[in-house]
């Protein structure tokens, strides 16, 4: 064994690849109990000493992606991926790029990613207000570079712009374990996750957008006002009940972005501190059950 202990290498294999227990698990054939007993320090059995050791090795750990890496969460198979320097065994798209994608490929790993990273900047984050983070970012990056940041499809509802199929979306993030929301009898709130650093996935100049969706957001107090403010939207309101809203009209984003958050009048930050009497029903998960708009 060495001078390490077994707490040591366990926990050394998962950082270098930056996986779970539970993934760990998955792609040595170890059940996730034994791997969090054996990082807490217990002697692992000969068998399962062996395949700990094997996984020291890059080479074998390349081999088990090969054969088990499209059963790990997105974002834990696209931070092994850049790892080993190998593309994932699974892209895992869901979609195509098109003119209702803006032009990007719908890439699971990146919108959970994105979306864990917005939940984190957001002073109450709700799904609610998530969702329509990524609208704002993705129309901001259209108008900027001409395709979006995340490939998703936005579709009108009467609380304003909502991702296109977002249950199931929102499922399958779930299920894979690549997001997680748990209920705090007012709706569904994120829990922030960093197993990834969404710097592996985006550009500085991505994450200033991100950042800047996330400010957008905060800046209403209710999501009711944040969804008056979509609402001015010329795109939205020429734009039937469950039809696609359009990337070519990110130039109104745009403006509604800077007037909010430019425009010397506006007081931004007033309102960001204040306690939970200030943040209306209007956050609850129920808002969006009558904007279903899945394909």
């Amino acid at each position: 064994m060495g001078v390490k202990s077994w707490s040591d290498r366990v926990r050394a294999v998962r950082e270098r690849y930056g996986i779970s227990q539970r993934s760990l698990g998955i792609l040595l054939g170890i059940s996730e109990p034994s791997i969090v007993r054996y990082e807490g320090g217990k002697e692992p059995s000969p068998s399962n000493a062996r395949l700990l050791e094997l996984a020291e090795s890059p080479a074998y750990m390349r081999r088990c992606f090969e054969e088990a890496g499209r059963l790990l969460p997105a974002v834990q198979r696209a931070s092994m991926a850049a790892a080993l320097d190998v593309v994932s065994p699974q892209h895992d798209a869901l979609g195509d790029a098109s003119s209702e994608s803006g032009f990007t490929v719908p890439d699971r790993g990146r919108i959970a990613a994105a979306m864990n990273y917005l939940s984190a900047l957001c002073a109450h984050p709700y799904y609610t207000r998530v969702i329509k983070a990524c609208f704002v970012a993705d129309f901001l990056s259209f108008e900027r570079d001409g395709v979006s940041l995340l490939g998703l499809s936005y579709a009108r509802a009467p609380h304003g712009p909502v991702i296109d199929g977002h249950q199931r979306i929102r499922r399958a993030l779930e299920q894979s374990g690549d997001i997680e929301l748990e209920d705090d009898g007012l709706g569904l709130l994120f829990v922030p996750s960093n197993e990834l650093s969404v710097t592996d996935l985006f550009s500085s100049d991505d994450l200033d957008l991100l950042d800047l969706a996330a400010r957008f957001v905060d800046s209403f107090p209710t999501v009711g006002q944040l969804s008056e403010a979509t609402h001015a939207l010329p795109c939205w309101q020429t734009t039937a009940n469950g039809k696609l809203i359009p990337y070519e009209r990110g130039s109104e984003v745009w403006s509604l972005v800077e007037e909010r958050l430019f425009e010397p009048s506006v007081e931004l930050t007033s309102r960001l501190g204040s306690g939970g009497d200030e943040w209306e029903r209007a956050d609850v998960d129920g808002l969006f059950s009558e904007m279903d708009v899945d394909a």
